[in-house]
């Protein structure tokens, strides 16, 4: 890998996105839907919340959450 890619997971999935972002990425078993725009916008939001409670890049962050499909936004966040 060239020595400028971002290694943390929401660059590693955002490279992935689909073109057409309205396109599912997550279909949940009780008949959810969440598009790619719907998570990227979702994890910019919670980033938005940590960064103005004094989070920056490169800081760990430790979270103690039920898997769901939310969760997922926290974690790209």
């Amino acid at each position: 890998m060239p020595a400028t890619m971002n290694h943390n997971l929401y660059a590693h999935f955002a490279r992935r996105f689909a073109e057409d972002r309205d396109r599912p990425l997550l279909d949940t078993s009780d008949g959810r839907s969440y598009s790619f725009a719907a998570i990227d916008h979702r994890a910019a939001q919670i980033a938005d919340v940590l960064e103005a409670r004094g989070v920056r890049a490169g800081d760990r962050v430790s979270v103690q959450v039920d898997k769901s499909a939310e969760n997922l936004c926290l974690y790209f966040a």
